[in-house]
């Protein structure tokens, strides 16, 4: 199976309990919209790396170049969580429904993160 094929399935994994849990704290507890996607981003957050890390790139080690691909993972997915969260609110803002303000960053996060996956953090490593 192709590792693009492997990322859009695993990445759909991630979506799924992301966008669910986002549901859950958004509609049904009536939490403020940031605070449903801060959370609901955390967890899709693991659930992303534990996936494409193992699976989708097949990668065994935890460094990367000295630092550790979680670490690395981290701070990509803070960056996200910024970009996402300031998006999310200028599209609530002017008027898109929060539900499908959610979908719209989390297409852009499914983009721009596959290449960075395959040429930064889940790189293979030299021999």
């Amino acid at each position: 199976m192709a590792r693009l094929t492997r990322y859009l399935i695993s990445g759909t994994a991630a979506f799924i309990s992301e966008y669910s849990l986002f549901l859950m704290l958004f509609y049904v507890l009536r939490a403020p919209v940031l605070a449903a996607h801060s959370v609901s981003f955390a967890a899709g957050l693991l659930a992303s790396f534990l996936l494409n890390q193992r699976w989708a790139f097949r990668q065994a080690r935890y460094k990367l170049r000295g630092i550790s691909r979680l670490s690395m993972y981290v701070l990509l997915a803070f960056s996200n969580l910024l970009l996402t969260s300031w998006l999310l609110h200028s599209l609530v803002s002017r008027g898109i429904n929060p539900y499908v303000g959610k979908i719209m960053t989390m297409a852009l996060i499914i983009t721009w993160n596959f290449v960075l996956y395959r040429s930064v953090i889940f790189k293979p490593a030299a021999r």
